[in-house]
């Protein structure tokens, strides 16, 4: 109001009176945070000052962000953590760290990297060349150029034997072996052999998974959008094809997201490719599909 900003919750209720003032490259409120000409006003409306400040105005400027309630700051000593209110909950102690994801932060101890707690406690040894984040329970561990991964007590579940690994997601993880992509279950057994260049992840049951077309359907295709078009179908949690083998065309760059599509609420977005009344040559228009294949609008 004027120029004076106030703080409100997401009920509107305001938590201070609109009289504190902000440099404009403060105007950030993702933190939760309000930084000031002489500290920092909390989520909670009143005001840090002192070393709590500064921590949480260096989280600040860095453009970090908390994780899981927890906000990593640099420092000589290495990686610590504050809560929203600027207090350590993990002061710096040797390895660099991550933010924390899935309750663990991933820690670089020399060149290898392992997991600890949100006391600070190594719970998984660095014996990693490269990790992942944890998420649904599992983490991406490299050794050589060869991809694992294990559960929060630090097991393999597979062995590092792929060439990627993505998240787990609905209880699958896409794995890739030289330039094929199969999935793997939560148990490390193999769901669906890796036969396929590019695949989405599990959503609401089904993954989408790229196809080798017809030639009847490549014929359908303009010549200057074959580059950009693949086909894809879907495959259900037993790695089986679904909706009878029905496959549609698929041209990512024109998409409304990035990446394979994805179920959500019951619908996917795809391509559906229509005979042109000018040539022979089709049109790709946008479809939703519902999870029994249907083409609905």
């Amino acid at each position: 109001r004027g120029n004076g900003w106030a703080l409100i919750d997401t009920t509107g209720n305001r938590i201070t009176e609109p009289t504190l003032k902000a440099r404009w490259k403060d105007r950030r409120w993702d933190l939760g945070i309000f930084p000031t000409e002489d500290g920092v006003i909390g989520m909670d409306g009143k005001e840090i000052l002192g070393e709590r400040a500064e921590r949480l105005i260096a989280l600040y400027d860095m453009e970090e962000r908390f994780s899981e309630g927890l906000g990593r700051v640099e420092k000589e000593g290495g990686s610590g953590f504050i809560d929203p209110f600027g207090e350590w909950v993990i002061e710096p102690f040797g390895p660099f760290c991550r933010d924390f994801a899935g309750g663990f932060a991933a820690s670089r101890v020399g060149e290898k990297w392992g997991f600890i707690d949100r006391t600070g406690k190594p719970v998984i040894l660095a014996e990693w060349d490269e990790v992942s984040d944890f998420f649904e329970g599992v983490a991406g561990v490299k050794r050589g150029e060869l991809w694992g991964l294990i559960n929060q007590d630090g097991k393999l579940i597979t062995d590092p034997i792929w060439d990627e690994v993505r998240q787990f997601r609905e209880g699958f993880a896409a794995v890739k072996r030289g330039d094929l992509w199969g999935f793997l279950d939560r148990a490390g057994k193999i769901v669906a052999q890796p036969k396929w260049k590019r695949v989405g992840d599990f959503s609401e049951g089904f993954a989408s998974v790229q196809i080798e077309p017809s030639a009847e359907q490549l014929a359908m295709v303009s010549e200057r959008r074959l580059g950009n078009v693949v086909f894809l179908s879907f495959i259900d949690q037993n790695g089986k094809p679904t909706f009878g083998g029905q496959s549609w065309p698929y041209e990512e760059y024109r998409s409304r997201t990035k990446g394979f599509p994805e179920f959500r609420d019951g619908y996917c977005w795809v391509n559906s490719l229509k005979e042109s009344p000018r040539n022979s040559r089709g049109y790709l228009s946008y479809v939703w599909i519902d999870t029994l294949g249907r083409q609905e609008f």
